[in-house]
């Protein structure tokens, strides 16, 4: 895989990861699986020719028995169809998971979707009204946001201006789009700071456009991501691909201002101290779903201080040395971080009551939980830790 150091790197690998894709706007009853539970698509002319039956994705499963609900439940209806159930049937009795599929996309009453294919899978299930933005210049939405962000930093860029800009850790695969990117170092009396903004989005229906304000140490490179009201979330609307544009620009330098204030925050977080430091770190594991070897890489990261600050950076620095998480899961841990740092203080107490009555628990004879141990770390056990995913929930 090719090293992404440029924007115009980025650019190469997102229409790389073009090459494959496809898109098919169709009605419901008209889709069918064959009796190997796969998905028999409209033949219709496609870049890369006709498409023989696909496999579906666990995440285009989900979407697709989501919008079967109503077929079942009656119009209207919440309720999803039994993900596991059906799961067990695909790889047990697959002809009878096409059949059961194939009777509900019969009801499907005229309901248009979008197929997201890539190669022999489909990765999404979407509205028929999906907007394919880039679509009339060939491209998908990551790679024609690329492009936007490019352009942008060409103009912005030139004649000497920003020459510290680079890209932190940029990632894109064929589904999700992450972009850091650092515009201009700030010096403090605290060290100095990577100022910049993050762009983000995901083609398959799990996130929106994205902008945000983004800052990296340089003594350590832990990084934090704030979702902000300096910051845009669009929704994957039909609104003009013209305006979505604008309102991207002018977010990704306007995020820029909120970022340099968040260096000052940080270096106040510093000076603020929490008490019972151990219970809240305990308390957020706890409703985050941490286990012990997560919850020793963040204690681990906070470099045995007891801050607000030291919280932030243990979980930033969890995000960037823990193996096996997805970029996905990394970029999600540095948005929690951003959010510890600006949190009100109401969020400690709550972690601390909650690690106490779940102590409390315990003490009575309740289920062991596992209670984050007074600050001892295992290091063998954290750093040697290869976590699966899901180790829990993040965000």
């Amino acid at each position: 895989m090719m090293t992404l150091t440029t924007l115009d790197d980025v650019f190469d690998r997102a229409v790389e990861l073009d090459l494959y894709k496809h898109d098919h706007v169709t009605e419901a009853k008209a889709l069918m699986f064959n009796d190997q539970a796969r998905l028999v698509m409209p033949q219709h002319n496609t870049p890369i020719g006709s498409i023989p039956p696909v496999s579906l994705t666990e995440h285009a499963y989900r979407q697709m028995f989501d919008k079967l609900g109503p077929s079942v439940f009656g119009k209207g209806s919440n309720k999803t169809l039994p993900f596991d159930y059906l799961i067990a049937l695909k790889d047990r009795y697959p002809n009878l998971l096409a059949a059961v599929l194939n009777r509900h996309l019969a009801d499907g009453n005229g309901s248009r979707w979008l197929v997201r294919g890539n190669g022999d899978q489909a990765r999404a299930i979407l509205d028929g009204d999906y907007p394919r933005i880039g679509e009339r210049d060939g491209m998908y939405e990551n790679t024609w946001l690329v492009n936007v962000a490019r352009q942008m930093v060409d103009r912005e860029t030139g004649g000497g201006k920003f020459p510290g800009f680079g890209l932190i850790n940029p990632s894109i695969s064929g589904d999700n789009l992450h972009l850091k990117m650092a515009w201009y170092d700030r010096e403090t009396p605290d060290g100095s700071y990577k100022v910049g903004n993050y762009l983000g989005n995901s083609e398959t229906g799990q996130g929106r456009y994205k902008v945000y304000p983004f800052i990296m140490r340089n003594s350590c490179t832990n990084s934090i991501i704030l979702q902000t009201a300096h910051g845009v979330s669009l929704t994957h609307t039909a609104k003009r691909e013209a305006s979505i544009r604008t309102v991207i620009l002018e977010a990704l330098g306007a995020v820029l201002r909120p970022a340099d204030d968040l260096v000052d925050m940080m270096i106040a977080a510093n000076e603020q101290t929490l008490s019972s430091f151990t219970e809240i770190v305990g308390g957020i594991a706890a409703e985050k779903g941490w286990g012990d070897p997560f919850k020793s890489l963040v204690i681990y990261g906070t470099e045995g201080r007891d801050t607000r600050m030291a919280l932030v950076n243990g979980v930033s620095y969890a995000a960037h040395v823990a193996k096996g998480l997805s970029d996905d899961r990394r970029v999600e841990l540095e948005q929690l971080a951003g959010t510890l740092l600006v949190a009100p203080d109401s969020l400690f107490d709550r972690a601390r009551l909650s690690y106490q009555r779940k102590l409390e628990s315990v003490k009575r004879g309740g289920p062991v939980q596992s209670l984050l141990p007074e600050i001892a770390v295992d290091r063998e056990v954290a750093f040697g830790h290869h976590f699966e995913e899901p180790i829990g929930t993040i965000s």
